[in-house]
């Protein structure tokens, strides 16, 4: 292809956090398929200098993560066509694709719901969109599902950029458990993103909080360093970056065309999933049946077990067993260990090249085609077609399915 054919697109993203190489694989992936595009990346941060660097660079698209109102202004008098995969500034000349911070915050208190946890709370940076909007949202469904949620408030000298707000800063543990001391014990904690779940673990070993016994911790994004700094490791709730890339380069690739007239309205991408680790590794339930059928459940209920087993583990007829789980958690036993079930299909079909029969036979079903009618029962599509469309596949995997008809 001669030069004078490929679009030049500017990729201004930064590459610190597993977050921001996601959405730069995202964009890598459209961009192949294509053959047309040729990227340029430029390695800086949310506080990158803009002007300096457009003054000099010539192409014919962008994508970046605007973090400052001043940016998206240089950036839509440029008149280069832009996509921003932050969601923090919006402006009318510019796309945007960000997380859906409503699926993620729901996805957080179903998490701690399933727990046992009625007490929950949340950590951020008072001020910053993302960090508000997921508190909002996250109160409001706590309160919806009659939950006591307390919030973190914004202390002297907290204040500028997401970047600024998350280096260290004298006192920030302090401050941090200050506010732990207020909260009831056991308290489930959802903090904005795993550098904020980061700070409150560091908190609570400094302040002798037991995690997750005394408070339990959920990140966003799931960055394996930074889950893997705490101890005990953190959960994390997993955005699906990839995705979101490759639609930001998708909706580019529109804005480049001859057709354009003003960017799309702005999309949101929902998370993929908790990837849960010992930070939230506890049943927070009053009842001690309870409590103890889901730990029973959480070790076994991969097996190909009923209500029946189940009550037998913790000593209580069946009848009674459901009557006092319904009670607690809105579910049957049989209900539970058919969500336990979906939830590790799901995970296995999106991050494993395991066969169907593979992944029947570690999810209690005797066959692959029993596991292929409960899942489109549950999911409205057959589970070759979910693994095919998975953003966490690489293009030769999704090709590779779609070849084999799994």
């Amino acid at each position: 292809m001669p030069a004078s054919a490929l679009k030049r697109i500017a990729i201004l993203v930064e590459s610190s956090r597993a977050f921001g190489r996601g959405l730069t694989e995202g964009i890598a992936s459209y961009a192949a398929r294509r053959g047309d595009w040729l990227l340029q990346y430029h390695e800086g941060t949310l506080d990158f200098d803009l002007r300096a660097w457009l003054a000099h660079w010539r192409g014919d698209g962008i994508l970046a993560r605007i973090a400052r109102e001043s940016d998206a202004e240089i950036l839509a008098a440029s008149g280069i066509p832009t996509v921003d995969l932050l969601g923090e500034i919006r402006h009318p000349a510019i796309a945007s694709v960000d997380v859906n911070n409503e699926s993620v915050a729901r996805m957080a208190v179903r998490h701690f719901i399933d727990a046992g946890f009625t007490q929950i709370a949340f950590c951020g940076y008072p001020g910053i969109a993302f960090s508000d909007a997921r508190q909002e949202i996250f109160e409001r469904v706590a309160r919806e599902e009659s939950l006591a949620v307390f919030g973190y408030q914004l202390h002297a000298g907290q204040t500028g950029t997401i970047s600024r707000r998350e280096q260290w800063r004298p006192h920030r543990e302090g401050d941090i458990a200050a506010w732990l001391a207020s909260l009831p014990r056991p308290v489930a904690i959802f903090a904005c993103n795993d550098v904020r779940a980061l700070d409150v673990s560091t908190a609570c070993r400094l302040s002798g909080v037991k995690v997750p016994e005394d408070a339990a911790i959920l990140g966003v994004d799931n960055d394996a360093l930074i889950c893997g700094m705490s101890r005990p490791s953190l959960s994390s709730i997993q955005p699906d970056v990839i995705r979101q890339g490759a639609r930001g380069a998708e909706i580019l690739e529109e804005m480049l065309s001859a057709n354009f007239r003003r960017p799309p309205p702005a999309e949101n991408i929902p998370p993929l999933e908790v990837v849960e680790r010992p930070s939230t590794d506890i049943v927070a339930f009053s009842d001690p049946v309870v409590a103890e059928a889901v730990r029973h459940i959480r070790k076994h209920g991969l097996r190909n077990i009923g209500t029946q087993q189940v009550a037998e583990a913790v000593g209580v007829s069946a009848s009674h067993l459901n009557r006092l789980f319904k009670q607690a958690t809105g579910r049957t036993i049989n209900k539970e260990l058919q969500r336990v079930r979906l939830v590790r299909i799901r995970h296995l079909l999106r991050h494993s090249d395991l066969t169907l029969g593979e992944i029947a036979r570690q999810t209690g079903f005797s066959t692959a085609a029993n596991l292929s009618k409960f899942f489109k029962s549950k999911e409205g599509l057959c589970p070759g077609a979910f693994r095919s469309a998975s953003s966490l596949l690489r293009p030769q995997e999704r090709t590779e399915i779609e070849e084999s008809g799994k």
